[in-house]
């Protein structure tokens, strides 16, 4: 399947909310990464991934973090890349995977 993300998704990396020991990093450091992810905390906020599975750990970091009810797609990008017009899929550079 080719590459790409949903309109106006942001990236945040799974892997950056843990420290050396594979411990959750502080609330301060954890809201410094989403912030600087650009996720605001303060809206509803969908967390996806390619399989469903880290996206839960996102959305339950960011309520840790105050959001209320953070939502999980549960068919992730996989499935999006099946079922969503391909205007829909954005590639890394930004534009749509169909022209």
């Amino acid at each position: 399947a080719d590459a790409g993300h949903m309109p106006n998704a942001v990236n945040l990396p799974y892997g950056s909310l843990f420290d050396q020991n594979q411990h959750l990093k502080s609330k301060e450091q954890l809201t410094q990464i989403f912030d600087k992810a650009g996720v605001d905390l303060s809206k509803p906020t969908i967390y996806t991934c390619q399989g469903g599975v880290t996206a839960s750990t996102l959305a339950f970091v960011a309520q840790l973090l105050g959001q209320q009810e953070p939502s999980v797609y549960m068919g992730a990008f996989t499935e999006w890349q099946q079922r969503a017009p391909a205007d829909l899929i954005i590639k890394g550079d930004g534009t749509p995977t169909a022209q």
